[in-house]
């Protein structure tokens, strides 16, 4: 039993987990896009269109847990 659990610093809220270190940064990739989506849907509302394609980098804080 175990598992990594990681959050991306610059996003609040933005965090996963997974069984292994290959297993957590495939869902915290897909949890940083989920986020961005969300966040522009709301921006979208207001009229604004933001543009997240040019992020290369995250920061992510992992550790292991125990269950």
């Amino acid at each position: 039993s175990g598992g990594y659990w990681g959050e991306v610093t610059g996003l609040p809220g933005c965090y996963s987990q997974g069984d292994t270190k290959k297993e957590l940064l495939e869902h915290i990739k897909e949890a940083i896009q989920c986020y961005l989506e969300a966040v522009n849907d709301i921006k979208n509302k207001s009229g604004k269109v933001y543009d997240y394609s040019g992020i290369r980098k995250a920061v992510v804080n992992a550790k292991a847990q125990t269950r």
